[in-house]
């Protein structure tokens, strides 16, 4: 039970960081936003946006073997959080199609093995699927 409070009290200090750094985002004056993101997931998750980008989905969920389900399900939805952001940033480029399916393909993995529901979480996927649609 106290681990999985920390965990969500991580959990939310990462959303409301998230969620500060998108609030303040001016997309003329803040080319650096993949540094802030970058940094962001260094932090959080412990690896870096370039790590992301050049390994695939399996590679990216090796990261959370050997954790215990609660902390594999909290590192996962930081970095598919941050990968959202990321996709979705009015800056995004078209080469962000890759981030965008392995966002997607994070998220599923967390919707088949969390025990909770979110609607969030299906919002966010329905939003990927369509995207990726374009």
């Amino acid at each position: 039970m106290i681990e999985r409070d920390y965990l969500m009290r991580i959990l939310k200090q990462f959303l409301d960081v998230l969620q500060k750094l998108i609030n303040g985002y001016n997309p003329e004056q803040d080319e650096c936003i993949e540094v802030q993101l970058n940094e962001l997931c260094e932090k959080y998750v412990g690896i870096g946006l370039p790590f992301i980008e050049s390994n695939d989905v399996d590679c990216i969920l090796d990261i959370t073997k050997g954790l215990s389900p609660s902390d594999s399900e909290a590192k996962l939805t930081m970095l598919s959080e941050l990968l959202y952001t990321w996709v979705t940033l009015p800056s995004a480029s078209v080469t962000s199609k890759h981030v965008a399916e392995k966002a997607l393909a994070l998220f599923l993995h967390i919707d088949k093995e969390s025990r909770t529901f979110s609607y969030e979480r299906q919002q966010r996927i329905a939003h990927l699927q369509s995207i990726l649609d374009e």
